[in-house]
């Protein structure tokens, strides 16, 4: 059980989670209700966003924490850091999809909860937010957290005004 190696990682880990619990329970107190909703916000935008060119489920928050990890002390967090805490320091025993699939289930029920009690119940808010639940559970069941998704452009603007095309290979 490594809980943290030194005082930056510490402040990293109480970090992701304090994250983990405003977006997770933030709505239940009013303080945190505004703040629960931005940040759960700013999640999914990471892990969807950034996860394009990252992989599904990408945190930058976790990638610099893991930067810093290998640099000083030759660590490799994994991709998840619920799985860093939960596998590696608990020892629970979780497979990295379940714990994938409960933190989509955990985030998307609390969105659905702070929408309706900050008074944005709007009908399509809330089935927008159920097609991602589900979008999101096929994602992770098909393939594992951090996968890239292969953007296939066969022309770019710069390649259409230079008349280039992209060579598929093959005939």
């Amino acid at each position: 059980m490594i809980l943290y190696f030194d005082k930056v990682d510490l402040f990293f880990n109480v970090l992701h989670i304090m994250i983990i619990l405003i977006n997770s329970l933030g709505w239940i107190f009013n303080i945190t209700l505004k703040p629960s909703l931005y940040l759960i916000l700013i999640t999914l935008s990471c892990w969807t966003l950034l996860g394009i060119f990252q992989g599904i489920g990408f945190c930058p928050l976790t990638y610099i924490h893991s930067h810093y990890l290998y640099t000083n002390y030759e660590f490799h967090l994994p991709f998840s850091y619920l799985d860093y805490l939960l596998i590696d320091n608990f020892n629970l025993a979780l497979t990295s999809k379940m714990i994938s699939i409960i933190s989509i289930f955990v985030i998307f029920i609390s969105l659905l909860i702070n929408l309706k009690k900050n008074n944005l119940n709007n009908r399509f808010l809330m089935c927008l937010a159920l097609i991602n639940i589900f979008a999101w559970s096929l994602i992770i069941f098909k393939h594992d957290i951090g996968t890239k998704i292969n953007i296939c452009l066969l022309y770019t603007s710069d390649a259409a005004d230079e008349e280039d095309s992209v060579d598929l290979g093959g005939r």
